[in-house]
């Protein structure tokens, strides 16, 4: 007789590049080592071994929304299952710039109070520019500001916010518009 020996694919080293992103960028995970030696194809998953499929190959593009963990195996050929490698992708979210507006009054030179609607996030650069009558035009920190303004008419007032979290910056800004 005939003894055929089935040689299992090796647990693959993963890679993430980049490993730390902002909401709605692609991620390229790659097999850094390993042979499939017996098995037929490398299959991705996402939370688990043998989770939800993110595709074949030797590399595959991902675009989480929340932090993840994902794993490859090889599989296929005559293999009934093998052992996953795995790799991370942390998801730094996109801070919410919206701005809330109280005013004083009915008249441009009364004051106006404005600060991010969502709370502080420790850590993170607050840029305001209240435009060019306002009296502070601009001011940094998450508020609240006290402005008023020198003129009548259309006035914007625009926030941007650095969360300053390890790995990608998301900042994320917002435009209010008023009379």
């Amino acid at each position: 007789s005939i003894a055929h020996a089935f040689v299992p694919p090796d647990v693959p080293i993963l890679t993430a590049v980049p490993d730390t992103i902002c909401q709605g960028t692609q991620v390229t995970l790659s097999i850094t080592t390993g042979n499939l030696n017996g098995a037929s194809v490398w299959h991705w998953y996402a939370n688990s071994c043998g989770g939800i499929s993110v595709g074949t190959g030797n590399s595959v593009l991902v675009s989480p929304n929340a932090s993840t963990t994902y794993y490859a195996r090889g599989e296929g050929g005559c293999l009934v299952t093998s052992s996953c490698g795995q790799t991370a992708v942390v998801v730094n979210p996109n801070p919410n710039a919206s701005i809330s507006r109280t005013a004083s009054g009915p008249c441009y030179y009364t004051t106006n109070v404005f600060q991010p609607v969502a709370p502080n996030i420790p850590g993170a650069t607050y840029q305001w520019n209240f435009g060019a009558s306002a009296v502070p035009s601009i001011a940094t920190g998450y508020g609240p500001h006290n402005v008023y303004y020198t003129t009548s008419g259309s006035k914007t007032a625009k926030l941007v916010i650095h969360p300053n979290a390890p790995g990608a910056q998301c900042p994320d800004s917002s435009t209010l518009m008023f009379t």
